[in-house]
């Protein structure tokens, strides 16, 4: 990228050495002994960029940092009701070697609740219920808001294997998207129109054939994982 008279810029693709990415998971998950039924699990996550781009012929480092940790609380009764609490916090931070003035940190925290009930008849109620806040963005980008979405739903047949489900998604007509893209020159913070309350009517059916023979129904977990944000 080369400043030119008048505020302009003028960029032009060019191959430059000193780029590397680092990133990694950590997750550890444990039974709870008084909670029959319950298990806490934590995941520690980091992920280390570093890009190189030249402003007016000098090179110019971007030096993007991320630290996640994730908590969640499970618990399953008699494979009836199956409850998740779970909480998460991001933060970032994007350093420039020579546009000093565009160094920035920014956080980003979620907050999750989900419940199933299952009955041995086949029924099946789920809700789930997310919180996401941003902070240290630019004016205007700082905003939280709640996910809100439900279903219910009915497993037919013998083997249990299709299920014809009514789900509504944002409840509370607040879903968001707004993302953060940090480049070797810019931070740009952009949010785009998204849908926002619908419903939809599903129909599905599980076909599980091995070698030619019928093979039994796997019945899936209905916890989730924590969905962040950065």
């Amino acid at each position: 990228t080369t400043q030119l008279p008048g505020g302009k810029q003028l960029s032009r693709p060019e191959n430059v050495s000193g780029a590397y990415s680092i990133n990694g998971n950590f997750n550890f998950g444990l039974p709870i002994k008084r909670m029959q039924g319950g298990n806490i699990n934590t995941t520690t996550r980091f992920n280390y960029d570093r890009n190189v781009g030249l402003l007016n012929g000098r090179k110019n480092y971007s030096k993007n940092a991320l630290i996640g940790q994730d908590l969640r609380l499970n618990y399953n009764f008699k494979e009836l009701v199956d409850v998740g609490l779970s909480g998460g916090l991001n933060w970032n931070s994007v350093q420039y070697t020579i546009q000093q003035d565009r160094n920035d940190n920014y956080y980003t925290k979620v907050f999750s609740i989900d419940a199933t009930y299952s009955s041995p008849k086949g029924f099946i109620l789920s809700s789930d219920f997310d919180y996401t806040a941003y902070a240290g963005r630019a004016d205007g980008f700082n905003q939280a808001y709640s996910m809100w979405n439900a279903s219910v739903g009915q497993q037919l047949f013998k083997s249990k294997r299709g299920e014809v489900k009514l789900s509504v998604y944002d409840l509370l007509k607040q879903n968001q998207s707004i993302t953060r893209e940090a480049t070797e020159n810019y931070i740009e913070d952009v949010q785009n129109t998204v849908l926002q309350r619908f419903f939809l009517l599903s129909f599905t059916y599980k076909l599980n054939r091995m070698g030619g023979k019928n093979m039994p129904v796997q019945q899936s977990s209905r916890g989730r994982e924590m969905r962040m944000r950065y």
